[in-house]
């Protein structure tokens, strides 16, 4: 290419020159494919290709001019996929353009078919006054046209955010915008994600539905970039904010292996009712988006009851289901992964809810469950164990005195599932119309240890929170069923009938003696310990008038 360049002003430079003059001087150019710049990619948009149309902001950019050259002209013969056989009768219109703008179908948009390679772009703004068919210049770029783009397949957690990339988040990753999904629909003819529209413009996606063929959820992500090329001097930039595609990923939505990543809930061998299942606040209703059962009829929400329902059935011999819970907010969607569980559920390989396809059913490791994390077939927390004593609880219970919650991040009440030596009068159901803040001010306390119905068991609660932005109320699930086995005191204080002086060392203390004797004289109903002793409070002092009326059946002690 050939440049003649003239001087800006006339001087008097040549030899012997007096009268000012402009000068000229000629340059050749050889323009080279390489560039520069950083090349913007497209990818082909058309029939079969499905590369994002590239997006022209409306408003200063009313014109896009590709310059064309010959290794990629405006027009070429239409490409034709190996193997295609067309149907003129069905066929869709012939396309013969390489890159060209649109200004017709939607929103303006730059699209790509047929060729590859390199071409120099314009973008125009409005037309200059009195020059018919020109231009102001914004800026240009060098556009590399490519016809597919290669897929990184990513493995991403149900009820976890869609992201260009695998591990921690890099700097602009929250800048990137994922393009419409190309494939996005599971074979029950839902969609694979959930979206969240931020308030900056840019959709977050979230898998939602199982997805074990990376083919059928793909998305390209897009970054904004500026004109490569502008007249904008200094600092200052040209501010075009045009959207090219920079990845492309394939997306596999799968399940955890680990329990830690779900939350725990108990239940029954045949699930729970509307009186055992977690509950939700009416504002804070979740949706259950996704569950293991092939069905997807396991584990339900009542809206009118609030609260997860399950039933186990013969087509689920392993009793648990895995169900992915949809919170909504302003502040964006929030998943919670549940591992539900029949309590009495011990470490054994997993059966399949569906025989034909068991390893998509039971991804998670065959030994895992809620109550026997190490896989021996042994309950943790039981009397049979030393779990609950390495993790500052208790396996065994002392009448009188109450069962305390396992530890940290547990909540104080509890509820009884099993068993039935405890003081109905100290105890409140967190399950029932009262709730957790009732529940705690209550107690579980035994009150009889008698042969063959000296166990209980009990749920213990951890409290699901979310971040405060989202204003969703928090909700309990039964983390852990623990089973205690009921003794008396190894060493109780003495109570001498003959001396009359009623209990002497140590003394009642005020809190005791604002007490009363227990008696529960019923063997039908909770707490059945009679005062055989015929024991009395008097004068902030204990007595006990018999200790020849105790039965096996009745009380020890």
């Amino acid at each position: 290419m050939t440049v003649t360049w003239v001087s800006a002003v006339p001087d008097t430079s040549s030899p012997g020159e007096s009268t000012p003059s402009y000068k000229f001087r000629r340059e050749t150019f050889a323009v080279s494919s390489a560039s520069q710049v950083e090349p913007r990619v497209i990818y082909w948009t058309e029939k079969r290709s499905d590369g994002p149309l590239v997006r022209i902001p409306t408003g200063r950019i009313e014109r896009v001019n590709p310059v064309f050259n010959s290794f990629v002209p405006g027009q070429a013969v239409e490409y034709t996929p190996v193997g295609d056989s067309i149907n003129p009768a069905i066929a869709a219109p012939g396309e013969s353009r390489t890159l060209w703008f649109d200004t017709l179908s939607g929103l303006p948009a730059l699209h790509a078919y047929n060729a590859e390679g390199r071409v120099f772009v314009e973008y125009l703004g409005r037309e200059v006054s009195g020059e018919a068919g020109r231009h102001e210049f914004l800026g240009a770029d060098i556009v590399e046209i490519r016809r597919s783009a290669e897929a990184e397949i990513i493995e991403t957690p149900l009820g976890e955010e869609l992201r260009p990339r695998e591990g921690p988040k890099e700097n602009g990753d929250d800048q990137m915008t994922p393009a419409l999904p190309t494939l996005a629909t599971a074979v029950t003819g839902k969609p694979l994600y959930g979206t969240f529209f931020r308030p900056d413009g840019i959709t977050e996606y979230y898998a939602e539905r199982e997805n074990l063929n990376p083919d059928n959820m793909v998305l390209y992500w897009m970054a904004k970039f500026d004109a490569s090329l502008h007249i904008v001097s200094g600092a200052a930039i040209a501010g075009l904010d045009i959207s090219w595609p920079v990845a492309k990923r394939s997306y596999l939505h799968q399940w955890p292996t680990s329990p830690a990543d779900y939350e725990p809930v108990n239940v029954t061998q045949t699930g729970a009712d509307a009186t055992l299942g977690p509950k939700f606040e009416a504002i804070s209703l979740p949706s259950l988006v996704f569950q293991d059962d092939p069905a997807e009829l396991e584990a339900e929400i009542d809206g009118g009851e609030q609260r997860l329902l399950v039933k186990f059935t013969a087509s689920s011999p392993d009793r648990r289901n895995r169900s992915l819970l949809k919170f909504s907010s302003v502040a964006g969607a929030q998943y919670v992964r549940l591992w539900i569980e029949s309590e009495d559920t011990l470490g054994s390989p997993a059966v399949a809810d569906n025989s034909a396809t068991p390893a998509v059913d039971e991804s998670r490791p065959a030994v895992y469950t809620l109550n026997d994390l190490n896989g021996d077939g042994v309950r943790d927390w039981s009397p049979a164990t030393a779990l609950g004593a390495a993790t500052g609880g208790r396996t065994t219970a002392t009448v009188g005195s109450r069962i305390e919650a396992p530890g940290p991040g547990y909540e104080i009440a509890g509820h009884i599932s099993g068993g039935d030596c405890y003081s109905a009068a100290a105890y409140v159901n967190p399950l029932g119309t009262a709730g957790f803040a009732a529940g705690a001010a209550g107690a579980i306390i035994p009150v009889n240890a008698l042969s063959e119905k000296n166990q209980l068991s009990v749920w213990w609660f951890k409290k699901v929170s979310f971040p405060a932005a989202t204003k969703i109320e928090p909700f309990y699930v039964p983390a852990i069923a623990a089973r205690y086995r009921v003794s008396w005191p190894e060493n109780p204080q003495e109570l001498v009938i003959a001396s009359l002086k009623g209990l002497e060392n140590p003394a009642l203390t005020s809190v005791q003696t604002s007490g009363s004797i227990y008696r529960q004289p019923d063997p039908a109903l909770p707490g059945y310990n009679p005062n055989e002793e015929h024991a009395l409070l008097l004068d902030g002092n204990l007595f006990a008038l018999r200790d020849d009326l105790n039965l096996a059946t009745s009380s020890a002690r």
